[in-house]
């Protein structure tokens, strides 16, 4: 019953999102290795919608930019909204430090 009534709120209001799995760590670019990288920001959103082909590769582009020196992020969690629309990851920014 409460499950039910739980699925009717998520699809009335459609903001509901299913999580697809978490990465370690995901990067649209390419990481070195030999670098030493620092956490910049926990728990940072980034989002896309699917119209564009690329959406997890928007998404996570649009959670690192939010920071200068981000370059990729760990701890990610993947989740495409209910109707399969957007795209949404969650997760820590890693970069650069700051000089």
């Amino acid at each position: 019953m409460i499950i039910s009534i739980l699925a009717i709120v998520c699809m009335a209001t459609s903001s509901c999102y299913n999580r697809l799995g978490k990465l370690t760590m995901i990067s649209t670019r390419n990481v070195d290795s030999k670098t030493e990288y620092v956490l910049i920001a926990k728990d940072v959103i980034g989002k896309a919608k699917v119209k564009n082909k690329q959406a997890l590769e928007s998404a996570v582009d649009d959670a690192v930019k939010q920071y200068p020196t981000g370059e990729f992020m760990k701890n990610v969690i993947v989740e495409v909204k209910t109707s399969g629309k957007k795209v949404r990851v969650t997760g820590d920014v890693w970069g650069m430090p700051v000089k």
